[in-house]
């Protein structure tokens, strides 16, 4: 077990897979994101927006986005222009998983980044 984090109303059980119970994640997974799933959100995430928040971050930030990205790449992009000092990257031909799409660009975008 990992802990009981508070998700909205709700206060859920996190479990290790081990534990085989994937039930509790599956109710934690709709109440955040509601009836429909991550594309039209309905569950507590609609309240959620930190957009004015990311100015504060003031740590090295790499976002990394797919080009065919479900989260829309512009989406991305105000979040660079809000964090001050961080690095963008737009991997092409590549969706969410960009290090599944594009292993060779994203290790080199990580590795590039960590090494400054």
């Amino acid at each position: 077990m990992i802990g009981r984090p508070r998700v909205g109303n709700m206060s859920a059980m996190c479990i290790t897979r081990r534990a085989g119970n994937t039930t509790t994640a599956w109710d934690v997974y709709r109440e955040m994101w509601g009836s429909h799933g991550e594309f039209v959100v309905d569950g507590n995430l609609t309240e959620v927006e930190y957009l004015d928040k990311l100015s504060q971050i003031k740590v090295p930030t790499l976002i990394i986005v797919g080009d065919h990205d479900e989260s829309d790449p512009q989406m991305s992009r105000e979040m660079h222009s809000k964090i001050a000092g961080s690095k963008l990257v737009i991997l092409p031909k590549s969706g969410h998983m960009t290090f599944v799409d594009q292993p060779t660009m994203f290790l080199k975008a990580v590795s590039d980044f960590v090494a400054k």
